[in-house]
């Protein structure tokens, strides 16, 4: 059932999980994925040519780990998506965990939108 957050929309699939968000709900979702061990993630991603099928579906459902696209020209056309969106797959075993991470990260977070200019 989809679901809508703050400033994007979520999308849940069975198996794994499918999240449509903005470009910087993404960067904090990916925060979260890597937030327990820190340092670089390798996204192993197509550049949007696979990127429903093999880089957001396949790739969590069988490798096991998250990952995002930019999805291809033909995808953003057929689906009308609006030009900063992007897609991440997560692997259903992992949502717990990234959850919880979300809430741990939620303080600093906020404080990004405190800072003085």
């Amino acid at each position: 059932m989809p679901f809508r957050a703050r400033g994007g929309a979520f999308l849940i699939i069975t198996y794994g999980q499918i999240i449509l968000a903005i470009s910087i709900e993404i960067g904090r979702l990916l925060y979260a994925v890597n937030y327990d061990k820190g340092g670089k993630m390798d996204l192993p991603q197509s550049g949007g040519a696979l990127g429903g099928c093999a880089d957001i579906t396949a790739l969590p459902i069988l490798e096991g780990i998250a990952n995002i696209t930019f999805l291809g020209l033909g995808c953003r056309i057929k689906s009308a998506l609006d030009p900063s969106d992007l897609m991440m797959g997560i692997p259903g075993k992992d949502l717990e965990r990234i959850a919880k991470n979300i809430e741990n990260m939620a303080k600093p977070i906020a404080m990004l939108g405190t800072r003085k200019k």
